[in-house]
């Protein structure tokens, strides 16, 4: 009984030690489920501490039916004093049978990708995530919405 109870509380205490703390969180939809190449997806937050560990986490609403298995983004952050980091992504939908990552319900799925696990800011200030569609075609169909959540980890 007394090994139970000690069991219980380091679990509870490992659930409060590691919380999260958002500093940002924002949606973006995207009209008529068509992600055009020239409609950019921009997220603007401000950090005010350097010195705590922080989370990027992207969360990525599609349809159910997408002719895709993964999409390609082009990603920019622009940091604090103006200067720009551009990457190529490929967020994965769908594994290689064609089941879909995420979450899904009747007509649509929610993909969660960990862009930064955890990381430091190095500047304090102002940030801007873009996403640009980088695929061969003009519009990717099937597209909900993009959700940007910067989040504290308290350890």
């Amino acid at each position: 009984m007394k090994n139970k109870a000690i069991l219980v509380i380091a679990i509870l205490s490992l659930f409060i030690s590691c919380k999260q703390s958002f500093i940002y969180k924002n949606e973006i939809p995207i009209t008529n489920m068509q992600w055009d190449s020239s409609q950019i997806i921009r997220f603007n937050w401000e950090v005010q501490d350097t010195a705590v560990w922080y989370q990027l986490n992207l969360k990525l609403k599609h349809a159910l039916e997408l002719e895709y298995q993964n999409l390609y983004v082009k990603s920019i952050t622009e940091f604090p004093d103006q200067s720009q980091k551009e990457q190529i992504l490929s967020f994965e939908l769908f594994d290689n049978s064609g089941k879909p990552t995420g979450t899904c319900g009747s007509t649509s799925c929610t993909t969660e990708i960990s862009l930064l696990p955890k990381f430091k800011f190095p500047q304090l200030g102002k940030y801007q995530l873009s996403l640009e569609q980088f695929s061969r075609d003009q519009s990717v169909n099937g597209i909900a919405s993009f959700k940007l959540e910067v989040s504290k980890i308290q350890e």
